[in-house]
């Protein structure tokens, strides 16, 4: 029988220390297990010697009902702000369907790319608001500044993929409530720089309303006598889908999905090009970062000469924004697929921050989650750590979540003029996130010192 010797394992954290085996709770090693009650939690089961994950149809309660309802009531106010919501949906996957969090986590990484990919299509075909026909035209998705912060963002989540396999889960809530801790606070900053200037919107177009009248007056004049008096002015229009773009946007995931796939299929985990890999990753994305960052300078220069408009590089230029931000992103990534957010609480604090709009930011955060999301899952799926039918119920949820967060709350926002309320979603989830996890993270560490288990890392490579 083959034997690994963890550093004294424990029935309760067997996942983090044993991976596919199970624990023998008289000699503290790892070994196959024989029977499903050797492997935790309840959803797991004993195939080949291997602790794993059962399929749907042998799990499926009216539990089980209340995941996909969880992950639509979530997504669907998350989407308002570009985000995910995963940091409340692990937790929550975690007590419904009895899973460790390792599995929760690629579970809201499949909800999380159910809710983007439709969300970014939709998306897409919307006009940026202050460049809507008849003025020269731009996407509502930042294309400039996403493909600035992406390539660093898909580094972490190779980072990320690693962590998700050797850290304990106290680790994982720690680094949770500490990121949003900080963006939180910066984002209660931005809610109430954004309602004051909703307000203050407001208060203009009730007097461009009182005005009406006269305008109206003076535009049946100026027809009457042909005159070209307040004739429109007629701006051509740019192309709404910038197609270079989107091809290098395309380009960019291609290269780290493939980095992906050559770590988990190709090299040996912990083997000398295994570390090669893991290095290159970072070079390559920030070569990327820099090449765009040198592409958007030489077009800032063009605006500073006149000889292009404003709108070509859309946000604020500093070495804030132009290199610390990029930097950071790798924190995204690495939150993906390590603690099961879809990056965009980072992303759309940090595009708020850059001076893009509450919708700019929310669709070019949607995007950028997307990305990161999809990167994350497939790394679950290469490594056989996302079950299909689970992940296509968890995909189906996300789906639906978008149809009803923007067809019903977005619409009802934007007719209502409450723009500050995309802020607010963000806010609501970071601050549920926040909640959920630590009432996870206590439960958690307490059952463990009930039991007596380990509060020690994991193996990165093998059982």
């Amino acid at each position: 029988m083959t034997t690994v010797h963890a550093q004294h394992c424990t029935f309760i954290t067997q996942r983090v220390q044993c991976k596919e085996l199970s624990c023998n709770q008289t000699t503290g090693h790892c070994i196959p297990c024989v029977v499903d009650s050797d492997c935790y939690e309840g959803a797991y089961g004993c195939f080949s010697g291997s602790c794993k994950l059962k399929p749907l149809s042998e799990t499926f309660t009216s539990r089980t009902l209340l995941a996909p309802l969880v992950g639509f009531s979530v997504c669907a106010i998350a989407v308002l702000a570009g985000v995910g919501g995963g940091a409340i949906l692990v937790p929550l996957f975690i007590a419904i369907l009895q899973i460790p969090m390792s599995d929760a986590v690629g579970l809201s990484q499949a909800t999380i790319c159910g809710q983007s990919i439709l969300n970014v299509i939709l998306q897409v075909r919307r006009h940026h608001p202050d460049h809507s026909p008849p003025k020269a035209t731009r996407p509502v998705i930042n294309y400039e500044y996403c493909n600035l912060l992406l390539p660093i963002a898909l580094c972490g989540t190779l980072l990320g993929s690693m962590g998700n396999k050797v850290s304990p889960d106290w680790l994982r809530v720690v680094l949770l409530i500490t990121l949003f801790t900080y963006v939180l606070f910066r984002l209660i900053q931005r809610i109430l720089h954004q309602r004051a200037r909703d307000r203050e919107a407001k208060l203009v177009a009730e007097r461009q309303r009182e005005d009406s009248d006269d305008v109206e007056k003076i535009l049946e004049i100026n027809k009457t006598v042909n005159s070209p008096l307040l004739s429109p002015e007629k701006v051509e229009e740019k192309p709404q889908h910038p197609i270079r773009w989107q091809l290098w946007t395309a380009f960019v995931f291609g290269v780290f999905f493939a980095i992906s796939y050559v770590k988990q299929n190709v090299v040996e985990c912990g083997s000398y090009w295994y570390i090669v890999v893991v290095a290159g990753s970072f070079v390559v994305g920030c070569s990327l970062t820099g090449f765009v960052r040198l592409h958007l300078g030489s077009l800032l220069r063009k605006i500073v000469a006149g000889e292009a408009e404003a709108c070509v590089v859309p946000f604020k230029w500093n070495v804030l924004t132009t290199i610390v931000f990029p930097l950071i992103c790798v924190v995204a990534g690495f939150a993906a697929s390590m603690l099961g957010i879809g990056g965009g609480l980072v992303f759309s604090s940090l595009l708020l921050e850059a001076g893009l709009t509450p919708e700019a930011a929310s669709a070019t955060g949607g995007l950028a989650t997307l990305l990161v999301a999809v990167q994350s899952a497939a790394d679950f799926v290469l490594v056989n750590e996302l079950r299909y039918d689970y992940g296509l119920m968890m995909f189906g949820s996300g789906v639906l979540s978008t149809l009803f967060g923007q067809f019903v709350l977005m619409r009802e926002i934007r007719r209502r003029g409450l723009t500050y309320l995309i802020v607010l979603a963000l806010a609501l989830i970071m601050g549920g996130s926040m909640l959920a996890v630590t009432i996870y993270g206590i439960i958690n560490t307490v059952q463990i010192e009930e039991n007596n288990g380990s509060l020690g890392f994991g193996p990165l490579c093998g059982n």
